[in-house]
């Protein structure tokens, strides 16, 4: 444990002697690194640089995490060196079937655009790039849009450097339709959401206004 302590003040018009620069000259040569990823080096101001061998230590995790045992998924976003996004497809799980969404490439990156899945119907849908308002399109409208990922930036000019933040790794799955695409719904009616006797299948039915 490092103990700044043992280091004493000096008192007023006290001159400084073996017992107290000795220490001090003991702690300046026991400097060591115990880490094959620190390096120490004179600089030139009569001083020590501290350096993390970044290449190093790059080298040991790609040793120690090799590319087999990377995240493998569906939805799985990449950017290219001239900062064009590319994503492979994947599923939306229905529960009662599944929506097939297709992969897409080569589409210029935008900082803080967002890569997303539309749903048109329980079935239907594609990977589309932009900025979503919403999840649910209301209205007369009914389609669904998923976040996959968001593409961002650093640097700028040729030295401008690509990523992408995931909002979600892998496929969908919903254990419930969206309630426009539950059988039955119709906006302009007053309806509940039920289920026929001894029925699993949940469906909307039309109400009335109640009679005093």
């Amino acid at each position: 444990m490092w103990n700044p302590k043992r280091f004493k003040y000096l008192a007023e018009n006290e001159i400084a002697g073996a017992g107290t620069m000795n220490p001090i000259i003991d702690f300046v040569r026991g400097i060591r690194s115990t880490d094959d990823y620190i390096t120490l080096n004179p600089n030139t101001f009569n001083s020590m640089d501290i350096h993390l061998d970044m290449d190093a230590l790059r080298d040991w995790a790609l040793e120690a995490l090799p590319f087999e045992a990377s995240l493998e998924h569906t939805f799985k976003a990449s950017v290219s060196n001239n900062g064009e996004l590319s994503c492979t497809g994947g599923s939306v799980w229905m529960p009662n079937g599944k929506a097939s969404i297709s992969g897409v490439s080569n589409i210029s990156c935008i900082d803080s655009n967002i890569l997303y899945i539309e749903l048109t119907s329980k079935s239907n849908g594609s990977l589309q790039y932009g900025t979503p308002s919403r999840t649910l399109s209301t209205g007369n409208s009914h389609e669904v849009r998923l976040p996959v990922c968001m593409t961002y930036s650093t640097g700028s000019g040729d030295d401008t450097t690509w990523f992408v933040r995931y909002y979600h790794i892998g496929d969908y799955a919903f254990t419930q339709l969206p309630y426009f695409w539950v059988e039955g719904y119709g906006r302009s009616k007053i309806q509940m959401l039920g289920h026929e006797s001894n029925g699993d299948e949940l469906k909307w039915y039309d109400v009335g206004e109640c009679q005093e």
